[in-house]
Parts: structure tokens; C-alpha cells; sequence
């Protein structure tokens, strides 16, 4: 009786053993998957804030029955400097269970799977990095639950980064996050206690450091929720201007979602400012926006993230914008447009203890074509236009005091020079009807009704007053092209939406064989022969065509034959590097590549076949790399 009981005891162990091994095999299957997931996750938002800059590579990954390793690199692919592979190296060290810590200090702690991650050391972190003895760049823990959700916690410990003329110092700080499935939703808390920049020419500081974020995935791309972060102390010397001081800084920025428009209002607050040591007073600023596309603004907030990561490069100055950026600004004005988007600024209110100025704006704006270049628009895009600017005289003049006493003047004659010059300023802008002077306050007020300009109730043309905003424009962001000079039929079509014609022409033009149809909704399409493009079909569709043979959208579709199966990872990495084209896996699991591009205000036949071409090319290096995926 004994042994039988014993027997089944044994029986017992080994069948819970067994089952617990194959439950911890299945959980590292999961996390591994998880982790694949997230990679591809963090390097959407990379490549949407960081552009060609950086990007998370898994390494390795060791998988065990109840734990796993797994190295990610993060590569910096935009510094410029390529003698040492720009890279830091992640470790984890992960325990899967079901419950790897199921003990941890006598209290329960049931996870899905621990995972502790460190910096590794790599030739580029010892040559930029200088830490302090026996000390971490970083190490921290990730809790993944059994519902896929995570919570993070790790120590910054304080470092120095050197890369040239360039340091940057890191006083040290703690990450603590909740992350969704996914990364579909993030709570996070960030706090540094110091952040300095040092180069040969400038010195910028900031003490106190705390961002936050709690924003979930939207329909779009754009992550809808709150962020924001707070500075207790800001310090630039930069050459050539003043020394600044900055207290007391708080950013906020929220954004919603209204099916695929969003809206949202960044709030700027400074409680002190002091330029040279003198007070000059603080600032608070609001601005918002309305029913602006999705898509658009995404594709704006990266091509804002390249031109300032450009600018914090070694590039020539005359290489931070280019042709290229600048046409790209324009055709995504011009898809923001079509949804009659509006703008509201301020007020913006910039308070000293002699007196106050502020700036209120409030614009709505409509549907405008572009000019045939593709920069520029043919028209006025505002529909109505409120803008008042209230500027306090002895607020400039105390101002202007401050800066002209570094010229080693007495402050007496320095506040006779500015009282001097501020009013003869004012006098001249009254004379202008710039402004009117209203006691110690100058008052100036700009509308626009759909019809008419008026500054300060006094109608002025369109032409003035773009000229005016014309010579405050850098040269290359605007066109004075003639919005009624027309190349060809194909061209006045193309101003005011995008005619199927243009892109057959173009077709024809560049040897490429193809069919005129319709398509389920009776919209144009074009078949076109693939050729040697590498895909096995190619489409170009047509949406939101009117009665004058144009349409307002352009899809551009390859296909290409399975032979073997579609890498994830591949997908994962072009999407990652290019954003001509976006591809994916059909539900039948062959590999797609597709560009929409909105064609409401008009795209010259140039430009149409310049977007043509790019998507071409595109085809045939995806052919290239489904073939040969990178390892």
C-alpha cells in the first residue's frame, strides 16, 4: 500500500514537472514572439521621430526552456562618424515560467517572465562613454504580465558621452513605465537629474529633469494621449547672442482623434526668464490645431525630426534643407487642407514687472492647389483670419534698455537711447497704420473675412501683403510661379486634382506597356505590365475623381509571387528605412508594397513622374531584398 502510494506521488511529481517544463517552453515561445513584436514597434516610432538615425536590431536570442537570452543593438546610423560602428548593445537575461519568481522576498510575484537588462560594453560605449567606477550605464528589470502588458523600471547611472568637439554629460535618473501589449498603449516617467551639452563654441545646461507620457496607438500612426515634460533649470551659452536663463520650463502636448483627423494643443510655460542676468519676466504660450489628417501629420512631425536631427550633425549649412524637403513640406500642406483644418495661437503672453505683450491667432483655412512645381499654392488658403498683437511700450523699452547697457553704457543713457528709439519706432508704425497707440500700448489687428484684408480696419490687397510675408521667407520655400501659367492640358488638369491621363503619359514616356480599366467602384485604373521590376503586378488606382476627369488620391500597388515565405523581419526593416512605399503581408501571405499619396492640390506632371519613378525604384530594391533579406 506504502510503495503504490508512493508510486503515485512520484507520478504526481513528474506529471507536474512535466507540465510546468512544457508550460515554460510555451511562455519563452510567447515572450519571444512578444519581444519580435515589440522591436518592430519601437522602430515605427523611431523611424518616425528619429528618421534614418537609429534603429533596434535583435542580435541574438538564445531561447531555453526557463530562461533566455536575447542582444539588441541599437545602431545610431546617423552619425556621421563611421570609424567605429556606431552602436549600443542591450542584454537580457530573461526567466519565463509560468511563474519565475514566484518567491521574491517571501512575497508572491507570479510573471509571465523577468527580464533584467544591462549596457554591454562595445567599442564604440568605450570610446564615447566615461562612467564612474563599477558603475552601469544602465540596468533594470521588465515584469511581463500574463495579459502581455509590462512594467519597466530602470537606473541611468550617471555617464559622459564624447563624440569630437561634442560632450554630453548625464547626471544620472530612473525610467519607470507601463507598457500595453504591444506598445498599443504607454504610461511612462523619466527623471534626470542633469543634462549638459558641451562643444568648443556653446554650453547648454538643464538641472531637474521629469517627462512623462501617457498616450495609447491611434487609428493613425500618431500616438493619441498626453505628454509632456518639466525643467527646473536651463542654462545656453551659445555664440554671438546673449547669455540666457530659463526656470521653472513646463511643455504639455495632447492630441485626439476624430476617425482619421486629429487635434491638439501644445502648451509652453517659462516662470522665469533672464537674459545676462537681467529679469525678463516670463512667458506663456498656447498653440492648437484642428482636424488636421493623420497621415499628414505624421508625415510632417518626421520631416521636423530629420531637418533638426540634420541640423545636429556636422552637415553644411546648405545641406540641413533641400529641394527635396522643401517639395515634401508642400505636398503634405497639401493633403492637411482638403479637411478645412484651423490653427489657434495664444495667447501667447510674454509678461516683465513693467508691463505685458501678447499675441492671439486664430485661423481657418481651406482646400488650395499647388502650383505646378509643387511649391507654393495657387491661391489663399485662409478662410477667415483673426490675429491681434498687443505690445506693451514700457515692456520693449525696459527691454531694449538691457540690451543696449552691454555696449558699456550707463544704464541712464541706455534708457534715454531706448526711450529715444522705441518711440520713434511706435510713431512710425502708427504713420504706417502698422499699429495704434492706445495710451502706453500698441494695438495691431489683422482680418480676414473670405473677402477682404483688413489691418487695423484698413483694406489692403492680397499682393501686399504676401510680398510683405515674401521677404521674410527664407528663398526656396515659396514660388513666385504664376498660378495661371499652364504647361499642357495634362498640367491644368493636374492643378486642380491629379488626372489619370498624366500618369499614362508618363507610362508611355517611360516604356512601360499597360491596360486602362475601372476598378470595382468604377474609379480609372491602370494595369501595368511588371516587366524586369521583380514583382508579379503592379497597379496604379485612382479615388475621388470628379467630373472633370480628375481625382483627389493615387494608389500605387505591387504584388509579388511567393516563392518562399515572406521574412517579417524584412518587412519590419523597409518600413523601418523607407517611407516612399509601405509593405506587408497580404491575407494570402505574399509580400505587397503600396504608396497613397494624396493628389488634391495638384501635382505638375514633373513632380507625378518623379513620384512614379521613386515608386518604381522602390519596387525593384524590395524584389531585391525579398530575395536577399538582410540578415
Amino acid at each position: 500500500m506504502k510503495n503504490k502510494l508512493l508510486g503515485a506521488l512520484a507520478a504526481l511529481v513528474i506529471l507536474i514537472l512535466g507540465g510546468y517544463t512544457g508550460a515554460s517552453w510555451y511562455v519563452g515561445g510567447r515572450i519571444e514572439a512578444e519581444a519580435n513584436a515589440a522591436v518592430d514597434a519601437i522602430n515605427a516610432r523611431l523611424a518616425t521621430s528619429w528618421p534614418d538615425h537609429a534603429r533596434v536590431v535583435q542580435r541574438r536570442y538564445i531561447r531555453g526552456v526557463f530562461s533566455s537570452q536575447a542582444n539588441y543593438a541599437l545602431e545610431l546610423t546617423g552619425l556621421a562618424d563611421r570609424s567605429t560602428n556606431p552602436e549600443m548593445l542591450f542584454v537580457s537575461d530573461i526567466r519565463h515560467g509560468p511563474l519565475p519568481d514566484l518567491l521574491q522576498g517571501g512575497q508572491w510575484q507570479g510573471y509571465l517572465a523577468s527580464i533584467r537588462t544591462t549596457l554591454a560594453s562595445t567599442p564604440f560605449s568605450e570610446q564615447s562613454l566615461r562612467l564612474a567606477p563599477n558603475r552601469a550605464a544602465l540596468d533594470g528589470t521588465i515584469r511581463v504580465q500574463f495579459d502581455g502588458t509590462s512594467a519597466l523600471n530602470w537606473t541611468l547611472a550617471p555617464l559622459e558621452l564624447a563624440r569630437g568637439a561634442v560632450r554630453l554629460t548625464l547626471g544620472g535618473g530612473q525610467f519607470k513605465a507601463s507598457l500595453g501589449p504591444q506598445l498599443s498603449w504607454t504610461r511612462a516617467d523619466l527623471t534626470l537629474a542633469s543634462l549638459g551639452v558641451v562643444t568648443d563654441k556653446a554650453n547648454i545646461q538643464f538641472k531637474g529633469i521629469r517627462g512623462f507620457t501617457d498616450n495609447r496607438r491611434g487609428a493613425v500612426a500618431v500616438p493619441i494621449g498626453k505628454s509632456g515634460v518639466t525643467v527646473e533649470n536651463i542654462t545656453l551659452v551659445l555664440p554671438d547672442i546673449p547669455k540666457i536663463g530659463l526656470r521653472q520650463v513646463e511643455s504639455q502636448f495632447a492630441i485626439n482623434e476624430e476617425g482619421p483627423v486629429v487635434s491638439g494643443e501644445f502648451r509652453h510655460d517659462v516662470g522665469s526668464i533672464s537674459v545676462n542676468d537681467n529679469n525678463w519676466g516670463s512667458l506663456k504660450s498656447v498653440i492648437g490645431f484642428d482636424r488636421f489628417g493623420g497621415d499628414a501629420t505624421l508625415a510632417l512631425v518626421s520631416l521636423y525630426h530629420e531637418m533638426v536631427l540634420r541640423s545636429m550633425s556636422s552637415a553644411a549649412d546648405s545641406a540641413l534643407v533641400s529641394q527635396a524637403d522643401i517639395k515634401q513640406f508642400w505636398q503634405i500642406v497639401g493633403a492637411l487642407l482638403p479637411n478645412s483644418p484651423g490653427i489657434r495661437i495664444g495667447p501667447i503672453v510674454w509678461r516683465v514687472p513693467s508691463g505685458e505683450s501678447r499675441l492671439e491667432i486664430n485661423a481657418g483655412l481651406v482646400r488650395t492647389a499647388l502650383l505646378p512645381s509643387g511649391i507654393g499654392l495657387t491661391g489663399n488658403p485662409l478662410q477667415s483670419l483673426e490675429l491681434t498683437l498687443t505690445i506693451s511700450r514700457p515692456m520693449i523699452a525696459t527691454l531694449w534698455t538691457d540690451l543696449l547697457q552691454e555696449g558699456a553704457t550707463s544704464r541712464s543713457q541706455a534708457r534715454q537711447r531706448a526711450e529715444r528709439e522705441v518711440r520713434g519706432l511706435i510713431q512710425m508704425a502708427s504713420k504706417l497704420n502698422i499699429g495704434k497707440l492706445d495710451g502706453n500700448t500698441m494695438i495691431s489687428r489683422l482680418r480676414f473675412d473670405g473677402a477682404d484684408f483688413k489691418l487695423n480696419g484698413q483694406t489692403i490687397s492680397a499682393a501686399t501683403l504676401i510680398s510683405a510675408i515674401g521677404h521674410v521667407i527664407p528663398p526656396g520655400w515659396y514660388s513666385d510661379e504664376p498660378a495661371t501659367v499652364q504647361d499642357s492640358p495634362d498640367e491644368a488638369a493636374a492643378m486642380r486634382h491629379l488626372a489619370p491621363s498624366v500618369i499614362a503619359t508618363i507610362l508611355r514616356e517611360t516604356g512601360y506597356a499597360f491596360e486602362e480599366t475601372r476598378d470595382a467602384q468604377g474609379d480609372p485604373l491602370l494595369v501595368v505590365a511588371p516587366g524586369d521590376s521583380g514583382a508579379s503586378k503592379l497597379e496604379i488606382s485612382f479615388v475621388g475623381c470628379g467630373d472633370d476627369a480628375t481625382c483627389d488620391d493615387i494608389l500605387m500597388r505591387a504584388r509579388f509571387a511567393a516563392t518562399k515565405p515572406a521574412d517579417a523581419k524584412a518587412i519590419a526593416d523597409w518600413n523601418t528605412r523607407t517611407r516612399m512605399a509601405r509593405a506587408y503581408i497580404t491575407r494570402e501571405g505574399t509580400p505587397a508594397l503600396d504608396a497613397d499619396v494624396n493628389a488634391y492640390g495638384g501635382m505638375g506632371k514633373d513632380a507625378a513622374a518623379e513620384l512614379v519613378a521613386s515608386f518604381l525604384k522602390a519596387v525593384a530594391e524590395f524584389a531585391k531584398e525579398l530575395n536577399n533579406p538582410p540578415q
